[in-house]
């Protein structure tokens, strides 16, 4: 399923403007036909699934239906390093995400 980031707020119901650029993307890239689903989040209500609603030609609108997952907080971790040359900092990054940061 396709996920999205919206700007807007989700709620059962309601109707979500997109961007030119997202309308662009499930349209002419994936192809999607009217009353095909996708899922939709912002950060801040969860991720919700969502219909197209096609209103023209470049106007595109979802229709929020029902939740699928609430919003869960990130972890509690910052990595603050010094900057150094590349293998050096390929090797923090590398060691830093085994240990999940």
């Amino acid at each position: 399923m396709i996920r999205l980031f919206v700007s807007a707020d989700l709620g059962p119901g309601a109707a979500a403007a997109l961007t030119d650029e997202h309308a662009h993307y499930l349209t002419h890239v994936m192809r999607l036909p009217a009353g095909a689903a996708v899922a939709v989040f912002n950060g801040r209500d969860g991720e919700w699934a969502a219909r197209i609603e096609v209103l023209g030609k470049r106007d595109i609108r979802l229709i929020v239906e029902s939740r699928r997952r609430d919003q869960t907080a990130g972890p509690d971790i910052d990595l603050a390093i010094a900057l150094v040359k590349r293998a050096p900092l390929e090797l923090i990054v590398e060691k830093s995400t085994e240990l999940g940061v």
